[in-house]
């Protein structure tokens, strides 16, 4: 298969998140379009790499070095190209798996915790109150409790109703070979401020280059404060709904 073709097939999905559509997405089908059809390229190997492209960064940051938080940016936004290549090459393959996403969002919270923990000493180090060694852990923990309530729904939902079919990873996606790049990208600027997982490695990485990550620090911690609120809020509506059917 030609490089055109390749390119072509791993446009499989419509990604939600700002940084993924602007950057992760279009990175990531060039580079799959070159290497997508060797065997020893794997989505669960991707995965792995992503990971440790992301607790790198934490290490680099706690040694306060100008070069070394230079290299964490670029870790951290190599780590979430990656993020994006797993997921596009095991849909390429028709190797999506459930464990495979199990794998890949577990390594995700985990490697969140410990960029913020690098974060957070990093603030400190340069100044910070001793709070600030709380602030990123806490931050992270948020994001984590999402993660949950999402989890806990979907949990209580295929305990209680049960599913009219078998989950098939993979199957819930559309092509948007149809999509010109730069027309996909465009759309997707919308979304700048919507503050997805993948997005956080942006801000972060903007912190740290324009030395401000005390700003950036305090501005994920009260956008995914309000946010774990507003999704327990949602979900716990939502859940009610569902009673009112069950029970009734």
């Amino acid at each position: 298969m030609k490089f055109k073709d390749r390119y072509a097939a791993m446009k499989n999905r419509q990604a939600k998140d700002w940084w993924t559509i602007t950057f992760g997405d279009p990175f990531s089908w060039i580079i799959l379009g070159v290497i997508g059809d060797y065997k020893w390229v794997t989505p669960i190997g991707i995965t792995w790499l992503s990971f440790f492209a992301k607790m790198i960064p934490a290490g680099l940051m706690v040694t306060n070095d100008r070069i070394a938080i230079i290299a964490a940016v670029i870790s951290l936004q190599l780590g979430q190209v990656l993020d994006s290549m797993d997921g596009n090459l095991a849909r390429y393959r028709g190797q999506a798996t459930l464990k495979g996403g199990f794998l890949d969002r577990v390594l995700d919270g985990t490697g969140f915790i410990f960029v913020m923990a690098g974060f957070s000493w990093l603030v400190y180090q340069n100044g910070g109150e001793p709070y600030y060694l709380l602030i990123g852990p806490m931050t992270s923990a948020f994001y984590l409790v999402i993660c949950y309530v999402y989890w806990n729904v979907a949990y209580l939902e295929q305990k209680h109703i049960g599913r009219g079919q078998m989950i098939k990873p993979g199957n819930n996606v559309r092509s948007i070979v149809h999509i010109p790049t730069w027309k996909y990208m465009l759309r997707g600027q919308k979304k700048m401020f919507s503050f997805h997982q993948a997005d956080f490695y942006f801000w972060i990485g903007l912190g740290l280059i324009l030395e401000i990550p005390e700003v950036i620090i305090w501005l994920l911690f009260v956008v995914l404060f309000i946010r774990v609120f507003e999704r327990i809020k949602s979900r716990a509506r939502y859940l009610g709904s569902l009673d009112k059917d069950l029970f009734k």
